[in-house]
Formats: C-alpha cells, structure tokens, sequence
C-alpha cells in the first residue's frame, strides 16, 4: 500500500480544498500531499494521525511562489498500515457494549394507514 500520494490542483475556492484535503489520508489512511497554484494559493500536508498531529504543513495565501520542506512519517505509516489498522480495531470491538435485543415494546407505533406487506 502506498504510504504518501502528492496531488496537485488548481481550485480557486481555497476554503472549500480546505476543508476536503483531509479527506484522503482519512479515507485511504495515507500522507497526502495537496499543491494548490499559487495564484490562488492554500496547499497542506496531510497525514492520518489524532486531532492536531494530522496537519503536517498548511500554506495559505494569494500569489505563493514558494518552496517548503515537509517531513512526512512513512515509515511507521507503512509499519501502522501493515500491523495496527487490524489490531486496533480488534482492541475497540472489545470495549463496544453488547448491543440490548430488541423487544417489540422498543419500537415505535406505525403511522396511520400503515399497511403490513408480510
């Protein structure tokens, strides 16, 4: 699986990439690069850590041209998509409580004119 991906984009609505440039490293669970053109500037770095170690780089600004080193942590991304993704999900399915059974007093009344198709 690969560990980091670069995109590049030219979006003029920068508050909008924004928002949706954590979505890949969410999704795919991997670094994400994302070079917005510096006419209309906004590019970040991404990877798929907890709350504020997620956010690697953010560049915001009209008329960027600059250049910036980032440090992206492949190698433990690389170890966590290999061995923990499977493991912490077994751990947190040990602690979800067992879910109550249903009884037919849990349930709403139907609505008027409900028919029943059995």
């Amino acid at each position: 699986m690969a560990s980091s991906v670069p995109l590049p984009a030219y979006n003029q609505d920068v508050d909008l990439f924004d928002a949706m440039t954590w979505v890949p490293a969410y999704e795919n669970y991997i670094n994400v690069v994302l070079t917005n053109h510096g006419v209309p500037g906004g590019s970040f770095a991404w990877t798929p850590r907890h709350r504020e170690r997620k956010e690697i780089a953010r560049l915001r600004g009209p008329d960027l041209l600059l250049a910036a080193d980032v440090i992206l942590p492949v190698a433990s991304l690389l170890k966590a998509q290999e061995e923990q993704a499977g493991s912490v999900v077994k751990s947190m399915a040990a602690k979800w409580p067992e879910k109550p059974k249903c009884t037919p007093d849990d349930w709403k009344a139907p609505p008027p004119g409900f028919v029943n198709r059995r």
